[in-house]
């Protein structure tokens, strides 16, 4: 039996994450997409919006299928986005801010649900991630056990959410233990309690490198203590990146992880990254983690897997590049394919695990130049923003420090037993087998698809752009020229006023 074809007509639940710029919201906007493409038996999808920028959850919807991925099912089959209905709510609201009619509809109709709804920051204080991502969490399982025919509650977490086991060998396919009940954290925060809460994190150890890691092992630890006797599935994604085949091969969104390392450093604005070059990433392709999502939800409503069912997410050693392959690639794709909107020509970039000499080269490659633009621009009348950009770049530097200095191995056994569960029809559609593929390949295809190799945004024509980024990078070499001279004769006159 095809992964397209459940038992009975059914309907779904899909809850895209209403914080913008996010993995989050880039993978459900896959798996939204898979669905419709790829499981016909679908009677109808609700997806949960909440309103943003004064922009109503309905008015949301269209912006959404403008996106370049849906353009296939629009050429193909557009009737099926009929089958998309808006539903207003909020994850960070009681009972995720639905209204009576949409909640007693959504009993009656859904079931299956995919929660993929998070806060994805590492800046933001254990208080609103926990409301974000383990109350809204919490509101799920009710929802759950409300629904009158649920056939699986599949919800998104990562891959790093045990990275403060850095000791162990591999990461297992199971949910890694909390010394205290989630409730009991709930409480001390609900009760303005906040030294009670970190007591209690304090006693959960080896420490958590940021509260969205531990965010997500409450939300893990919740579903195993409330929601066991569901039919559950946990999805656990690694590093994603680009798409690999469906629906468009080369296919990113947003600025964000990887993806702005990558754009940071085709541009040329990104010289100097903190961490170990040695160190491999696991990174997994969007496409295929939203297959994973459709595979998980279908082996589990179909009692095909255990409940819950635990899937680390994760590639093949092929997609395992070392931080140093990353910025070789990084080299080639901007030397045989300048992006759009390239600050300055692409000679090196470098990952540097020591503080102090990242923070040298930081000063000499980032913040002399950036200090010199913004002068220019300040004079001229212009708001200064390079020194403020590369601050909030430094910042998110400092923040995956962790997860650049430290390697994470994964138990993919689930991973693996969901590719032989399918029939060779349905791997044309819904791969997740990736062991061909090389993190070169992906890399080398993101000017096929990546909307930021779309040079309609870019101002300049290709030649203009070329001319503009040599000029850019010759100027910084001035600069930075002149900096050195500068330091030189300062360090000269100190000692020659000494001795």
């Amino acid at each position: 039996m095809g992964i397209n074809r459940f038992e009975r007509p059914y309907t779904t639940v899909h809850l895209p994450c209403q914080y913008g710029g996010c993995t989050a919201q880039y993978c459900q906007t896959f798996i939204l997409e898979d669905l419709l493409r790829c499981c016909p038996g679908i009677q109808s999808i609700y997806i949960l919006l909440r309103q943003k920028k004064n922009i109503s959850p309905d008015s949301r919807k269209e912006p959404l299928f403008k996106k370049k991925i849906f353009s296939k099912i629009k050429e193909e089959n557009p009737e099926v986005l009929n089958k998309v209905f808006v539903v207003a709510g909020d994850i960070s609201l009681p009972n995720l801010g639905l209204n009576k009619e949409d909640e007693l509809r959504i009993i009656e109709e859904v079931s299956i649900i995919f929660h993929c709804a998070a806060s994805i920051s590492f800046f933001k204080p254990a208080r609103y991630l926990v409301s974000q991502n383990v109350l809204s969490t919490k509101c799920m399982i009710t929802l759950c056990r409300q629904l009158k025919k649920l056939d699986v509650f599949v919800y998104t977490s990562t891959a790093f959410c045990n990275s403060n086991h850095r000791t162990m060998e591999t990461m297992p396919e199971e949910v890694l233990r909390l010394p205290f009940p989630v409730q009991k954290f709930i409480d001390a925060l609900k009760n303005e309690t906040e030294n009670t809460f970190e007591e209690l994190v304090a006693e959960c150890k080896p420490d958590w490198p940021n509260w969205y890691s531990f965010s997500k092992v409450m939300a893990e630890n919740l579903i195993v203590e409330t929601a066991s006797d569901l039919p559950v599935a946990i999805v656990r994604p690694s590093v994603v990146f680009c798409s690999w085949k469906t629906p468009l091969r080369g296919y990113v969104e947003g600025q964000f992880g990887i993806t702005a390392l990558v754009c940071g450093g085709a541009q040329g604005f990104i010289k100097v990254y903190f961490g170990d070059p040695d160190i491999q990433l696991n990174i997994i392709p969007v496409d295929v983690v939203a297959n994973a999502h459709l595979i998980v939800a279908w082996s589990v409503g179909t009692s095909r897997a255990p409940t819950p069912f635990i899937v680390n997410c994760v590639s093949n050693e092929n997609l395992n590049p070392r931080a140093r392959e990353i910025l070789d690639c990084i080299m080639e794709l901007s030397n045989r394919y300048p992006a759009p909107r390239t600050f300055q020509m692409t000679t090196w970039a470098a990952f540097i695990r020591n503080p102090t000499i990242y923070w040298l080269l930081s000063v000499y490659e980032h913040y002399v130049p950036a200090y010199f633009f913004d002068f220019t621009r300040k004079i001229s009348g212009k708001k200064p923003r390079m020194v403020d950009l590369y601050r909030y770049i430094d910042k998110i530097e400092d923040s995956l420090y962790h997860f650049t200095t430290n390697e994470f191995k994964y138990d993919c056994s689930n991973m693996l037993y969901l590719n032989r569960l399918l029939h060779p029809d349905d791997k044309k559609v819904l791969d997740v087998d990736s062991k061909e593929l090389t993190f070169r390949d992906l890399m080398m295809s993101l000017p096929e698809a990546a909307p930021f190799y779309d040079w309609k945004e870019d101002k300049k024509s290709p030649q203009s752009r070329l001319k503009f980024s040599k000029q850019v990078y010759w100027m910084i070499q001035v600069i930075k020229g002149s900096f050195l001279m500068i330091c030189f004769m300062l360090v000269y006159w100190i000692f020659s006023f000494v001795l």
